[in-house]
């Protein structure tokens, strides 16, 4: 509970009380109500995700790093998001492209062309 009550204050919220519920308000006036003991495994995921909405913060997009080493894209989509994490743009026709030509290797191809322009 610590962790979490000091990531709602990095998000911008304060405690107001606390008895069966932790009562907190952000900046913007809107409150966050949080059970004191949640039966939920997943309650502070739900409480992390509400307070997010609230202070209109985004969820940190998943980064290439998270991705296995011998990862290999299975479809156009998966490619286009690997290339979006190297600041390149491709549109559905050239990753299509892409996968056709290059196939399973078209990671590798990627990371090579991104090394090359650096």
């Amino acid at each position: 509970m610590d962790n979490l009550q000091t990531t709602l204050a990095e998000l911008g919220f304060t405690l107001i009380r606390k008895n069966k519920h932790f009562i907190y308000r952000h900046t913007n006036g809107q409150q966050l109500v949080v059970s004191n003991s949640s039966s939920d495994h997943r309650a502070t995921k739900n409480i992390l995700a509400d307070a997010r909405k609230i202070a209109g913060v985004s969820k940190p997009k998943r980064s290439f790093k998270v991705r296995t080493k011998n990862w290999k894209p299975s479809n156009e989509r998966q490619l286009r998001d690997f290339a979006e994490d190297f600041g390149i743009t491709l549109t559905h026709k050239q990753a299509e492209l892409w996968l056709r030509r290059y196939g399973k290797e078209a990671r590798q191809r990627l990371i090579r062309l991104t090394e090359i322009a650096r």
